[in-house]
């Protein structure tokens, strides 16, 4: 009975929206155009829905380390061969640290012996900088800390202090 109500819906549809008759005892054009609604919107979902569902069966998910992730930020896109693949997920380091402990550092690393002084700087932004709005201590996934980084780069100069 189900199956013959279906029939005689798209067939009461078929005639009306190309010979424009309306059957005695069919739906009314409200009803047909609910029904070209939900044969609509089946349509779509199985269109969008099919071939992320085939692409999800057939792949899985990877991550990737890079040994120098230097220009990279947090939200950035991933390519692979040139295709989308997804995005950079927010990063750190094994440290937090200010820049005046860094600039000490880099003296202490390259032997040179400056001041290090300290510059207030007004706005939002700083201000959100300096109350660590852009630090990820929950994501610190770097391997290496900063005086590794300047010994390997400017000898055993550099130690922490």
């Amino acid at each position: 009975m189900f199956l013959t109500k279906i029939v005689d819906g798209v067939v009461g549809t078929w005639l009306f929206l190309v010979r424009g008759e309306r059957r005695p005892g069919s739906g009314t054009p409200l009803v047909l155009g609910a029904v070209g609604i939900v044969a609509l919107v089946l349509g779509l979902a199985a269109a969008i829905g099919i071939p992320k569902a085939w692409y999800l069966a057939r792949t899985s998910p990877y991550t990737a380390e890079l040994a120098n992730a230097s220009g990279l930020s947090g939200g950035d896109p991933v390519y692979v061969a040139g295709v989308p693949a997804g995005r950079v997920e927010d990063m750190g380091g094994p440290e937090v640290r200010t820049i005046p402990d860094l600039a000490r550092a880099w003296l202490r690393a390259t032997g040179r012996r400056r001041p290090v002084v300290t510059v207030p700087v007004p706005g939002k932004a700083v201000r959100a900088l300096r109350a660590g709005g852009h630090l990820t201590p929950a994501n610190a996934v770097g391997k290496g800390t900063f005086e590794e980084r300047l010994e390997a780069r400017h000898g055993g100069a550099a130690s922490a202090g």
